[in-house]
């Protein structure tokens, strides 16, 4: 059977033994190709063909990437169901004998066994040729898809989702050995995050991980693909599916899934969008036809996604993709700076200094501190990190030492309390900030009473340390929705509205923000009270725990004025140096 399937692969015609009644120019084998994709008038030409072969007497093979789309009839005629596997070094030798039948035998030795597919096989085939330049052949067509493979090692800060994958992998493998059934793989992912965060990356990294085609799409590109009016745009969304299903196995990733929006959700033109979710809906249910086919969505913003295409059977895994954390970043640095930085260039502290970066952040980073180090002929070196990383804003020099002590602030009050972590601190200028203190809590699970007490005065630690150090305040404390004072205030109104925390009587309120939050307080004055003596009684607290630790406030912030970003354990090491009685439960918080 391997040598059939051999040299169909290499598309040579098959002729069994002579049986009685065939006429002897016929051969005994008759070999079709049926997989999802073709038209109606070639399916009718190979079931006829069939029909014919069988009555003849004749062997027929039917070869197929997915049963489901083969006619129930043919199907149930089927004497037997054979399930080849990806090609082996069983398979491979026998190719190799199909090739050249007089070679001797041949080494594998360095051929990428998991790239090996019928395509690249018939690819590697000329007229004529010895097996040792075929097999040198097969080696260079897949030695770039070794390369493209590794991209999935490449991904950091992940983890959730390359277990995803590596399960997923796991699963295709059983499926084309047989021993499941496609209903017993996942039928999709959702991932969602916001811009920047690799999804697109790790939907394709998903496809080369498990060895199968990637066919990307999205609304835009239906809705560009014709004249742009509705009959267009679905049948580019149709062909984006019957590409999947004809190149199955194989990953169909739909981006932006969140601008199709929701159904109902839209007062203008409702029936368009509609029409293409209802459409959308009914091709992601065509279970017999999207055998093979692994449905990957994403999603800048996944709450404006209708509910329908979440539901099992649909997108029914989700996974929230967000920036790299700290180690990931240290991690993504050294891969791209390997083996032109200088020995001695400390990733992790350029790590901290740059939480919040996305994995492309990190690239045009390097890109820029090699730029730099390339033109004076040498290696990267810390401060070309340093220096590439704080090209999106400059603080005035003045005004950095009170950065300092703000960010400083916020260490000395979080290293007060057992239940909270500080990750660092950081005094390079991004996104409208002038620095960064990294505090959270120490542990996951329940918050208490206490620990949002604690959080309250660690966001007021900044404020307090600059009216304690300068005899006055700035506006760093306020202004965006992520300062210090918006999100303490946020904090404070959902213990009052949410969390069972109010004193004056247990109620819950949804989450609110913005222009509601605002019309709340002028609603309800008596939650206005309770939400500022939450913040006032955090602001005292703070000022008092700073007020009782000023040596180590200036010593933290001195040094961070230095170095410009400190890592969790020289905040601990520093606040240790200044006198560790003064500071209190300092080891547990770290």
């Amino acid at each position: 059977m391997r040598a059939i399937v051999a040299k169909v692969i290499l598309g040579y015609p098959c002729r069994g033994p002579r049986r009685p009644g065939v006429a002897r120019s016929a051969p005994s084998f008759l070999v079709h190709e049926w997989d999802a994709g073709g038209d109606a008038k070639k399916g009718n030409e190979i079931r006829a063909s069939v029909e014919s072969g069988l009555r003849e007497g004749r062997i027929v093979i039917l070869l197929t990437g997915s049963r489901a789309v083969v006619p129930p009839e043919l199907g149930a005629a089927a004497d037997s169901t054979i399930y080849v596997t990806a090609p082996d070094r069983e398979c491979l030798a026998a190719v190799l004998k199909a090739v050249d039948p007089v070679a001797r035998r041949t080494s594998l030795r360095g051929l990428n066994l998991n790239a090996v597919t019928p395509v690249t096989l018939r690819l590697a085939y000329r007229p004529g040729t010895t097996a040792t330049s075929y097999l040198r052949r097969l080696k260079a067509l897949t030695q770039g898809s070794k390369e493209k493979a590794s991209r999935f090692d490449s991904l950091h800060g992940i983890d959730k989702a390359k277990e995803w994958a590596s399960a997923l992998k796991l699963d295709l493998q059983l499926w084309r050995q047989g021993k499941i059934s496609w209903h017993d793989l996942p039928r999709g992912l959702l991932l969602a995050g916001p811009p920047g965060t690799g999804k697109t990356s790790f939907a394709g990294a998903i496809a080369d991980h498990a060895g199968i085609a990637f066919v990307p799409t999205s609304y835009a590109t239906w809705q560009t693909s014709g004249a742009g009016h509705l009959g267009e745009v679905l049948k580019a969304m149709n062909a984006a599916f019957a590409q999947a299903r004809l190149l199955a196995p194989s990953v169909l990733f739909i981006d932006e899934l969140d601008t199709l929006g929701s159904r109902g959700g839209r007062e203008q033109r409702d029936d368009w969008w509609r029409a293409i979710i209802n459409a959308l809906l009914e091709q992601m249910d065509g279970v017999a036809s999207n055998e093979g086919v692994v449905m990957v969505g994403a999603s800048n913003h996944p709450e404006l996604i209708d509910s329908a295409i979440l539901r099992a059977g649909r997108l029914e895994d989700r996974i929230d993709v967000g920036p790299p954390d700290v180690k990931a970043l240290a991690c993504i640095y050294a891969q791209h700076l390997a083996g032109r930085m200088e020995a001695g260039v400390d990733l992790q502290r350029i790590a901290w200094m740059s939480e919040g970066a996305t994995g492309a952040d990190v690239i045009r980073i390097c890109k820029t501190a090699n730029r730099r180090a390339r033109h004076e002929a040498r290696l990267v070196t810390t401060e070309d990190l340093i220096a590439a990383i704080g090209v999106d804003g400059v603080v005035d020099p003045q005004d950095l030492w009170r950065v300092a002590v703000h960010e400083a602030g916020h260490a000395i009050v979080a290293m007060a309390h057992s239940a909270l972590r500080v990750g660092g601190l950081s005094l390079v200028s991004r996104e409208k900030t002038a620095g960064h203190a990294a505090v959270s809590m120490a542990r996951a699970g329940t918050l208490s009473p206490a620990d949002l007490d604690a959080m309250l005065a660690a966001l007021m630690g900044g404020r307090a340390a600059e009216e304690l150090a300068f005899g006055d305040i700035t506006a760093g404390s306020g202004g965006g929705d992520n300062s210090d004072l918006a999100r303490a205030t946020q904090m404070a109104v959902i213990a009052e509205l949410s969390l069972g925390m109010r004193s004056e009587g247990l109620i819950w309120y949804p989450k609110v923000s913005g222009d509601r939050l605002v019309q709340l307080f002028g609603q309800r004055p008596d939650i206005e009270h309770a939400v500022r003596r939450r913040l006032d009684t955090a602001y005292t607290k703070a000022r008092e725990l700073i007020e009782a630790r000023k040596p180590t406030l200036d010593l933290l912030a001195e040094r961070l004025l230095a170095r410009k970003v400190l890592s969790a354990k020289e905040v601990m090491d520093l606040a240790g140096k200044a006198g560790s009685e003064a500071i209190g439960p300092l080891a547990c918080a770290l």
